[in-house]
């Protein structure tokens, strides 16, 4: 039995030929436009420090590890994306009480990745995830918690390997901070 799915056209694998004609010049051109191509996974090590100070003094510390695959865009631009797992530790200190929260996030990491030199990239990035955990008041017994990040940061990396950057994020992780990490196969 003959197949019914089957055609004649030639499709290449990504890529794309694209032609554009000026109708006032007199004059086509055709060129070809490579499509995204996505590998990976890669992982990443990350480690943070953050404080949030407009109620009272908190304290960030943050360990993550995330998975991630790249989309390379053009020879100038790719992004990186994956889930994002990050284990943190806060402090909240006031005049009357300390409170210590440890927690688990669950979320999802991407950067746009903007190559300025041979081995350099600026990128951006953005981070959303939500978690569970404790809290811990030193009076008090343990409490169940809950998190929730939002993030942005801007950054370079090196070689694709290293990474550190500034963010702000809301409500956890810190008002401001920094960030760096390390990217192995």
């Amino acid at each position: 039995m003959e197949n019914s799915f089957s055609s004649n056209k030639k499709y290449h694998k990504n890529k794309m030929t694209i032609s554009r004609s000026d109708s006032k010049n007199k004059k086509e051109e055709t060129g070809t436009l490579n499509s995204s191509k996505i590998t990976g996974p890669r992982y990443r090590l990350e480690g943070a420090l953050g404080i949030n100070t407009i109620k009272s003094p908190d304290f960030f510390q943050a360990i993550a590890i995330l998975p991630e695959w790249k989309s390379q865009i053009s020879q100038k631009f790719d992004i990186t994306f994956g889930p994002k797992l990050t284990l943190f530790l806060s402090e909240t200190k006031s005049s009357e009480k300390l409170i210590v929260r440890g927690n688990a996030v669950l979320g999802i990491e991407s950067n746009f990745n903007f190559r300025v030199k041979e081995n350099i990239k600026v990128y951006i990035g953005l981070e959303a995830g939500v978690g569970g955990g404790i809290k811990k008041n030193v009076n008090d017994a343990v409490e169940k918690d809950v998190s929730l990040i939002i993030k942005a940061a801007l950054g370079s990396k090196i070689n694709d390997k290293y990474n550190i950057a500034i963010y702000s994020a809301i409500p956890d992780k810190g008002l401001v901070g920094i960030e760096f990490g390390y990217t192995f196969k």
